[in-house]
């Protein structure tokens, strides 16, 4: 417990520091890493067997549409509909050689899912940090409101959980888990937009 919390806020500190202090650049690598270790940890989830050519292959392709998301979201969705094609010759070569369809795609459904699963969401991290006025406070009240849901469903969950909520993806968490983070994360949105821009920059805005 205790080696989970400070875990948590070395974390929270780590994210505050890149938004607020660090230069762009370091996020984009901050936000490069964490997206293979997201699909790697969807590959791992999803896949029996690890297999080098495929982890390097999407993680690249991953890498490659966060980037162009940046320059043009036009350009972002051309290079989608390329990789889309690409995985389909790939997987129906393959079902040429040594794989039956409704495994060729399996696979390439999975492989599909997450490669939009992790773009989709980190791909607004770093145009989100550079939205004019007020995107870094956006940004960082996402992050706050992941890490009270989180830590909410975490102790609600220990504390009363009964009832598993996907216990083949993750046996610990619970449906009362998860009703704890609904609520926390309502709240402390609540809280922010209410107490701390009520009467703000953009309060005044709307005056």
């Amino acid at each position: 417990m205790k080696t989970r919390i400070i875990a948590g806020v070395s974390a929270a500190l780590v994210v505050i520091g890149i938004i607020y202090w660090a230069p762009l650049e370091v996020a984009m690598v901050a936000v490069a890493v964490c997206s293979v270790l997201s699909y790697l940890e969807f590959d791992k989830l999803f896949f029996q067997a690890p297999k080098l050519t495929r982890q390097a292959g999407l993680s690249a392709m991953v890498l490659m549409t966060l980037l162009s998301l940046r320059q043009s979201l036009e350009w972002s969705f051309v290079l989608f509909g390329c990789f889309y094609v690409l995985l389909a010759i790939i997987h129906v070569v393959r079902s040429s050689l040594n794989q039956s369809m409704q495994e060729v795609v399996q696979h390439f459904s999975t492989e599909l899912m997450g490669y939009v699963y992790v773009t989709g969401l980190f791909g607004f991290v770093v145009p989100f940090l550079e939205i004019p006025g007020h995107g870094k406070d956006y940004l960082l009240l996402l992050f706050l409101i992941v890490f009270i849901g989180d830590s909410a469903a975490y102790f609600v969950g220990m504390k009363w959980g009964r009832r598993p909520l996907a216990s083949k993806v993750s046996p610990k968490k619970t449906i009362e888990g998860a009703v704890a983070a609904v609520v926390a994360s309502v709240a402390v949105t609540g809280v922010w937009v209410g107490g701390i821009y009520e009467g703000g920059e953009i309060g005044r805005a709307h005056v």
